[in-house]
């Protein structure tokens, strides 16, 4: 059976740091000898950043000078100098300060900043997670500084961990830099990057990722999107952040609802989820409006009064009689309605109570809410309606929960993190015509491991916590390195065959690749998943979320017969 995937795929998109080379050496001189040249920092597609110390005044400073070929270009240095003149006029401690925008030596344009020394907050979450205050410290910071610049009519465009700097590690003290393709707000103005995606891949915002869907409009709500997937990635901790997409296609559709965001605190859950809306008209308006909600911790309820028209043929004391009546019933029917944040927060709190549950949910600004995923168990299905259906505050509810039986949920839940990592997605994909898993047919599948060496096992899982593991197996054993990263199970050249079995229904097969081998022995052929899972969540947490990836494949499956089987050898096609 040929491959399903094409034999030549377009290469992904990858970003690449630049090579830590530099065109100035310590000890050179810019700006009319002005400053002298420390260390080398960082270079990227505009320029070489530097810091350099000011000759008379001692001061740290770091300079980034703009790239020969891109200086040539009138119109993009006077793009510069505009952002530049705008970014001078923030004075928030929580933002990097620019000096100036000159010409040095050699004809080059040098922006001259405040050089900042400290720890970038993606080294730090590499050893540590944020406790829910921590986050919340972090997010008034960075929040207060972000107002300051939006109120000038500037987005940054680029928020990630990379472009946030802990000075002595103090949270309180964060600073964010690289304001080197923020944008004006002001549509007229010609911008150095315009409205093309600029922002790094995992903290883009949906405009960023899919700008022709929302008519290349990004302004100070694509910031406040960004934000709040850095605030979910400080709550994680440990190099862990949101699963948003690892290939250009699954990056746009992780946007098109708000991430599971179950690994998070439950107090931190409506407020990243408010920032995480796909729609900007559903974020906070404003970093303000933001910061006013922490402030304000949990607002009381707002009173809806039901109101009536009082009957015009009332008159005289009647009409006294009668008014006095409707306020007595409108007082006793006043309606608590408790803001849109307060019923977010209720329904994480009943989300998270579910184990073995793989559940999603939103409540928009219209009070209409939607919930979607699996819960292991009809019980579990009539109690998460019920409890949901019982939150006040809520204009409309789709409920589309289905069950997912254990061992499935459990296994679906541990690998959904890792689904879609990689520059090429791990897939699974039933090789028979039609897709079909007939009792007694051939077992064959076409397998894809993600776009890196990696070492891969398949799993089968039956409903009744039977596993089959499938590869790696006693004949068949290899690295998938990325030229060899398609391959297929069930059918030559590989040795063992299987055919498909168990009782009718859903049943699964899970595909786990990571760089390192999760297991130091081989596993055996025959397995149950009440052993097998706690084992791999272990292997899994020893490991990188960077250097791992899943796919998971449901199926119906026709009557059955026999347990899953390998037989004497693989000649069949």
């Amino acid at each position: 059976m040929p491959s399903p995937w094409p034999e030549n795929p377009a290469d992904p998109t990858v970003f690449r740091r630049p090579a830590a080379s530099s065109t100035l050496a310590p000890g050179s001189t810019l700006i009319n000898g002005n400053y002298i040249i420390e260390a080398f920092l960082a270079g990227g597609g505009m320029g070489e950043v530097y810091r350099a110390r000011h000759v008379h005044e001692g001061d740290a400073y770091a300079i980034k000078v703009i790239r020969p070929e891109i200086a040539k270009d009138e119109t993009v240095i006077q793009l510069f100098r505009r952002e530049a003149h705008a970014l001078k006029r923030v004075n928030d401690d929580a933002i990097v300060r620019y000096r100036d925008f000159l010409i040095g030596e050699n004809g080059a344009y040098c922006l001259i900043m405040e050089f900042v020394d400290g720890e970038p907050l993606v080294k730090v979450l590499r050893d540590r997670r944020f406790e829910p205050q921590e986050v919340l410290t972090l997010l008034r910071r960075l929040g207060q500084g972000l107002a300051a610049v939006h109120e000038l009519g500037i987005v940054h465009r680029d928020i990630s961990p990379e472009n946030v700097i802990l000075p002595g590690g103090d949270i309180a003290r964060a600073k964010l830099i690289d304001f080197g393709i923020a944008k004006s707000a002001d549509p007229s103005a010609l911008t150095l990057i315009g409205s093309d995606f600029a922002g790094k891949l995992s903290f883009a915002s949906p405009e960023q990722a899919d700008p022709d869907r929302f008519d290349r409009v990004v302004d100070r709500r694509s910031d406040i999107y960004s934000l709040g997937l850095v605030l979910a990635a400080a709550a994680l901790g440990f190099g862990k952040k949101l699963d948003m997409g690892g290939s250009l296609a699954n990056i746009v559709r992780a946007r098109q609802s708000v991430p599971e965001l179950g690994a998070l605190p439950v107090s931190l859950q409506p407020l990243i989820a408010h920032m995480l809306q796909p729609r900007p008209q559903d974020r906070p308006a404003s970093m303000r409006a933001i910061l006013d909600e922490v402030a304000a911790g949990a607002p009381r309820p707002r009173l809806r009064l039901l109101r009536r028209r009082l009957p015009i043929w009332l008159g005289g004391a009647a009409l006294a009689a009668g008014a006095a009546a409707v306020v007595g019933v409108l007082i006793g029917r006043q309606v608590m309605e408790p803001p849109v944040n307060e019923v977010r927060s209720q329904f994480a709190g009943i989300v998270s109570r579910y184990s073995c549950a793989d559940l999603s949910y939103t409540v928009g600004p219209d009070r209409t809410a939607s919930v979607s995923g699996y819960v292991k168990s009809d019980d579990d299905l009539v109690g998460l309606r019920q409890q949901l259906a019982a939150v006040t505050g809520v204009s409309s509810l789709d409920f589309a929960v289905r069950r997912r039986v254990w061992p499935y949920c459990e296994a679906a839940a541990l690998l959904q993190p890792l689904i879609g990592h990689g520059s090429a997605a791990a897939t699974i994909r039933l090789a028979a015509a039609g897709g079909r898993a007939d009792a007694g047919s051939p077992l064959m599948l076409d397998l894809r491991a993600p776009g890196f060496d990696s070492y891969v096992y398949v799993d089968y899982f039956r409903a009744d916590g039977a596993i089959v593991h499938l590869f790696p197996n006693a004949k068949d054993w290899f690295n998938l390195r990325p030229a060899r990263n398609r391959f297929a199970l069930g059918r030559p050249p590989m040795k063992d065959c299987w055919t498909f079995a168990g009782k009718p229904g859903k049943q699964m097969i899970t595909l786990t690749a990571s760089r390192h081998p999760l297991f130091t022995a081989a596993l055996p052929a025959q397995d149950n998943a009440k052993d097998y899972l706690p084992r791999l969540k272990n292997a899994l947490k020893r490991g990188a979320s960077g250097d791992q990836s899943a796919a998971v494949l449901f199926y119906d499956l026709g009557p059955a017969s026999a347990a899953a089987r390998p037989s004497g050898g693989c000649s069949g096609g």
